[in-house]
């Protein structure tokens, strides 16, 4: 719609910032020899990787502190219960991947929610870190938290599709390359992670 179409100039950038520093840029060169040398820049990755390193060195705690003087216990219980959710959750390494997404293209998007499947159905807080290219919101705030929706793309295997709409003929959903898409996409086991492959489902949440 005309809120994506405003993101196109930001996921270009991001395109290209991704592509640099897989070193494929040099497609991206007008009038460039095939047989010219493609040297790659050791110096950037290794300034990535060390960024990445001192943020994880300073990977954040999970305090909670009490207003009152009675609150200790609470306290107590409130912040283990944090930790132990987060690392359930494995929060650590989903944090080191929005670290590296910020360092390569400047920023990164963390999107919290209610796992219903975690805690042997019991449900928890789980999290999920998107490209930006695969998140929409409303180019008409300047915060957006305060902005009437927020988008999510995600990417579904033929299981997840199944599960949501038993009696779905994934052939005419996508007739031409449902079998190839589906193949690949069973091949991703990473059910939090932006995959970009497969089926694509649109999650919109709108504000209050």
């Amino acid at each position: 719609d005309d809120n994506y179409r405003e993101y196109a100039l930001l996921h270009e950038k991001c395109i290209l910032d991704e592509e640099y520093y897989r070193n494929k840029h040099w497609a991206q060169k007008p009038d460039r020899d095939e047989n010219e040398p493609k040297p790659n820049n050791p110096a950037l990755h290794s300034t990535i990787e060390n960024c990445k390193a001192d943020i994880m060195d300073n990977y954040p705690d999970q305090i909670m502190r009490g207003v009152n003087g009675d609150d200790d216990i609470i306290s107590i219980v409130l912040t283990e219960s944090m930790r132990f959710s987060l690392q359930r959750m494995g929060y650590k390494k989903l944090f080191k991947s929005l670290a590296h997404s910020c360092l390569v293209v400047g920023t990164g998007v963390q999107v919290p929610f209610w796992n219903k499947n975690l805690a042997h159905g019991m449900g928890d807080v789980d999290a999920r870190v998107y490209n930006i290219r695969d998140v929409a919101w409303d180019t008409n705030v300047t915060d957006v938290n305060k902005g009437m929706f927020f988008a999510t793309f995600d990417y579904l295997t033929e299981y997840d599709v199944r599960s949501l709409y038993p009696d779905i003929d994934l052939a005419e959903l996508n007739p031409q390359e449902a079998s190839e898409k589906l193949e690949s996409a069973t091949k991703s086991e990473d059910v939090r992670g932006s995959r970009r492959e497969g089926i694509r489902a649109i999650n919109i949440r709108w504000r209050d």
